[in-house]
């Protein structure tokens, strides 16, 4: 008997110590989780920085001897304000075409100085689509188009998806409308 409870009590001390190491390690790995967590929110936020003071232009056809610049100006002048500090304004390649950066269809970055700029040049466009009740146009601009301008802030990859689920969920009439807007302090639920 004596043996036996000798016995039992080395099962005991060596499975108290392994639960002690297993604790050690669950604590290590919910450290680690946090960290890991901590890590991707910053990375996140650094992506946003990145693209704050960005805008996606849709919708403008190419013309030889382009000037982006103009083009902007135009827009910033039928919006009726001045023209925001632009670091660099581009077209994107196409990626249907690679062969040809300047195709009918390719996107104009237009990057601003400040994500101000950007927010007030987006409002300024909401303001113009709600008391013209339209769209700003090509034909606005000077060319000869009704077809339409689109105007959006750039997104990273994951504020994309998010955006592609709200605007999902607004045309199965779970919200009513959609935007985007980039907050100097940003708030993020990343797992």
């Amino acid at each position: 008997l004596e043996h036996s409870m000798c016995e039992m009590k080395k099962d005991i001390i060596s499975v108290t110590e392994r639960v002690s190491k297993l604790e050690t390690v669950a604590h290590d790995l919910i450290a680690l989780k946090d960290e890991i967590n901590e890590l991707k929110m910053q990375n996140h936020r650094q992506k946003n920085s990145l693209v704050a003071s960005d805008l996606h232009i849709n919708g403008i056809p190419c013309l030889a001897n382009e000037n982006l610049r103009e083009v902007f100006d135009n827009i910033c002048c039928t919006l009726n304000i001045n023209t925001p500090e632009v670091k660099t304004i581009f077209r994107l390649q196409n990626k249907n075409n690679k062969n040809k950066n300047n195709s009918q269809d390719a996107v104009i970055m237009a990057k601003l100085m400040s994500p101000y700029d950007k927010n007030f040049f987006l409002k300024t466009l909401s303001g113009f689509r709600k008391s013209n009740k339209t769209h700003l146009m090509l034909k606005h601009i000077g060319l000869k188009s009704n077809n339409p301008i689109f105007i959006n802030e750039h997104l990273t990859a994951h504020n994309y998806k998010i955006f592609q689920s709200a605007l999902n969920m607004k045309k199965d009439h779970h919200l009513q409308s959609v935007v985007t807007m980039y907050m100097y302090k940003m708030q993020s639920l990343i797992s």
